[in-house]
């Protein structure tokens, strides 16, 4: 039975959807709070650098987030501003208009972004890419061929030279969109998989992961699809619901770490003796009463993955625990947050209309706690 004070910190305790990560720390918007924060990845120090104009303390303001030099790009979720940059040295807001009223059309994730030459190239869960011009903050809408639909259907992305292939989740195809030309192609895979969620290139290879339980090998240039099922003993769904097993596939030397979103753990591949193995992590069990916890923002397992070299770090929407995987060694450690007293915003934000004086000690002490 859980305590009404542990489920209570458990509710209050810091979640975020996208983060982006540098050599010292962390930067994300606050899923459960109006607030901009980052992280020291060797302290754990954790503090709010600023909070999101014009809303009010409400969670899931915005959701995605990228960095270019010294600006984050934000992408709302229930944010009333639409895309927003954030300058990390002079600390101010400024918006990029879009004319779009339907924000999950720019609802994005840092993974999903791409640097090319003066733009930024935005692939969104939805069927468009974005190209933003960060100088003039002018924007491009780029539809795909083929794809009529504004659902959520656009998956894993990965970059070669300057051609980005993009997976789908409701077709057999891999977009190739050419970032000089900004022209698409695409390759039809002739295999009963029923959409693709994630996707790595290795060489002419390309690894796939979809609905079902398997890792397809396709080599483009043969066109031979080689079928891999043999999962780990305690692998399963855990949820029964139309969506792909896995949220992401990282590459690593001759190892694919599969990165569940509907699944129930991390498999880790070895491409050359072709077995999978189960990466565990203790109390990230899942089972009905988990899946439906009060306090949890989503069913899927860990939907957000940040490569550091040779380490993946990620977040559990269950134990809402941030988790650092060396690839190489496979040790796993946990990021501890400890909040730091942002006392040079505390004039300023409290001289905020959106932001009252209950605002900033009950969400600074209530929303940021210690893990």
């Amino acid at each position: 039975m859980i305590g009404k004070n542990e489920m209570d910190d458990y509710i209050r305790k810091p979640f975020f959807y996208d983060c982006v990560v540098d050599d010292e720390k962390i930067y994300f918007p606050l899923a459960n709070y109006n607030a901009l924060c980052t992280t020291n990845i060797q302290s754990g120090l954790t503090e709010i650098i600023d909070f999101f104009p014009n809303e009010k303390n409400e969670p899931l303001l915005y959701c995605g987030i990228y960095r270019l030099n010294n600006k984050l790009l934000l992408s709302p979720y229930r944010g009333k501003s639409g895309l927003l940059l954030y300058d990390l040295e002079e600390k101010t807001f400024s918006t990029i208009d879009t004319d779009i009223k339907d924000r999950k059309i720019i609802n994005f994730r840092g993974n999903r972004v791409v640097h090319y030459k003066d733009d930024l190239f935005v692939f969104c869960f939805v069927p468009v890419i974005l190209k933003i011009n960060l100088c003039n903050k002018k924007i491009q809408y780029i539809k795909y061929p083929q794809l009529n639909t504004n659902e959520n259907v656009i998956g894993q992305i990965t970059c070669r030279d300057q051609k980005v292939y993009i997976s789908c989740s409701i077709r057999n195809i891999i977009f190739v969109f050419d970032l000089q030309n900004e022209l698409f192609q695409y390759e039809h895979l002739d295999y009963t998989i029923n959409g693709i969620n994630t996707i790595a290139i290795d060489g002419n290879n390309l690894w796939m992961t979809g609905k079902k339980k398997e890792v397809l090998m396709w080599n483009t240039q043969n066109n031979i699809i080689n079928c891999f099922k043999e999962f780990p003993q305690r692998f399963c769904k855990i949820c029964d619901i139309d969506e792909g097993l896995f949220s992401d596939c990282i590459l690593f030397e001759n190892q694919l770490f599969l990165i569940p979103s509907y699944a129930n753990m991390i498999v880790k591949f070895d491409i050359d003796k072709t077995v999978m193995e189960e990466i565990f992590i203790p109390d990230e069990e899942e089972n009905e009463n988990t899946l439906r916890k009060k306090g949890r923002f989503f069913y899927s397992k860990y939907n957000l993955v940040k490569r550091m070299n040779e380490k993946l770090l990620f977040i559990s929407s269950k134990t809402k625990n941030i988790y650092i995987l060396n690839m190489r060694s496979l040790e796993i450690t946990i990021l501890k947050t400890e909040l730091v007293q942002c006392k040079e915003y505390q004039k300023e934000i409290l001289s905020k209309d959106i932001i009252r004086e209950e605002y900033f000690t009950n969400g600074l002490k209530g929303y940021i706690s210690i893990i």
